[in-house]
């Protein structure tokens, strides 16, 4: 497990969602601000585009199901170490580590096989 910096602890200790770098690094967003804070993110226009841009980089999305009101960690590639590390401190933080387990187990099973 890499440490995790007392900066980006705090960043994650400023919002239960947001997007994460495929160096770890925790970008905050409000419930159903994805697209706009991966917008910021990249600094472009239309942001209906960016989160796509952002997925087809390699980006993790840790949001929340309006129904259910779960959290998911998202993500269309394998995950990064960086990126494993800041979601299980995130999972801890807000206290989803079922969420985080689940998570682990659906990507533990595509690496397996």
């Amino acid at each position: 497990m890499i440490a995790i910096s007392k900066r980006e602890r705090e960043k994650i200790a400023d919002g239960e969602l947001g997007i994460v770098s495929p160096d770890g690094e925790f970008h905050r967003s409000d419930f159903g601000g994805h697209s706009f804070t991966a917008a910021k993110i990249l600094n472009t226009e239309p942001i209906e585009d960016a989160r796509l841009m952002l997925e087809q980089k390699g980006w993790l999305f840790i949001c929340k199901n309006l129904v259910t009101c779960e959290i998911s960690y998202e993500i269309y590639s394998t995950p990064t170490q960086r990126q494993l590390d800041t979601c299980s401190e995130h999972a801890i933080n807000f206290g989803h580590i079922n969420e985080f387990r689940k998570f682990m187990q659906k990507y533990s099973e595509i690496l397996n096989g």
